[in-house]
């Protein structure tokens, strides 16, 4: 399971070119960096309705519209706790069947964003954790889906949420990461992420190839070890 991403602090010195290709630029104070975890909020990348990129909000760890917390959290405080801990047990979702698993499959057909990132973090199989980037430090995308909640009860507020998507560890991250060999699904290719998130395509059959692992002679890994 991918529990923490990052994004670099120097994304906002080339950012803007990396988003170029879908025609966006940051603003000073749009976008925070460093390392995200679940329940975090986060930026996502989506297009609208006239199909144009946008940056849209979003907090890490999908709720979907459905979803109602138990009889016993009566009151704002109890919602938002009841909520988040169910937020981190959504966090990712197998991009082999995120189409047909509740909650996913509501999100699928129209509601598919990305999210940026520059490096991921996974169990290392020394211990401590695996920290794996692309071999040009460039930033890529990780597929994902979105949702959006609310609540009744005063205090709580609407809650734009998000999942990653995930896929098979390549070569690089089966052999140095320890438990499940999963990794997320990584997009470099502007056109593959339009791909991804247009409404032009809704079947599962359209997108499963941009599902596979990045090749592993892409990435790098370093280990690092707990403090």
């Amino acid at each position: 399971m991918c529990a923490r991403y990052k994004v670099e602090d120097d994304f906002l010195e080339y950012g803007n070119q990396t988003l170029a290709a879908f025609d966006l630029q940051i603003t000073p104070g749009q976008f925070s960096t460093g390392d995200f975890y679940p329940t975090y909020n986060v930026i996502t990348l989506r297009l609208d309705a006239s199909e144009q990129w946008t940056l849209q909000p979003s907090t890490w760890g999908l709720v979907p519209s459905s979803w109602r917390p138990s009889k016993d959290a009566t009151s704002s405080v109890d919602i938002i706790k009841e909520r988040k801990r169910f937020q981190r047990e959504k966090i990712n979702a197998r991009s082999e069947t995120a189409h047909t698993t509740w909650p996913w499959k509501f999100s699928f057909k129209t509601q598919r964003c990305l999210m940026l990132a520059t490096s991921f973090f996974e169990p290392h199989i020394d211990g401590g954790q695996a920290h794996y980037r692309l071999s040009d430090h460039r930033a890529f995308f990780i597929p994902a889906l979105w949702a959006s909640w609310e609540s009744k009860v005063e205090g709580v507020d609407p809650l734009d949420s998000c999942v990653m998507l995930t896929t098979e560890a390549n070569d690089l991250v089966r052999t140095t990461r320890s438990g499940r060999l999963r990794q997320p699904v990584v997009l470099t290719d502007p056109d593959d992420c339009r791909s991804y998130c247009s409404t032009d395509s809704t079947e599962h059959s359209q997108l499963a190839q941009l599902f596979a692992p990045c090749d592993a002679d892409c990435m790098t890994v370093e280990h690092v070890a707990k403090k």
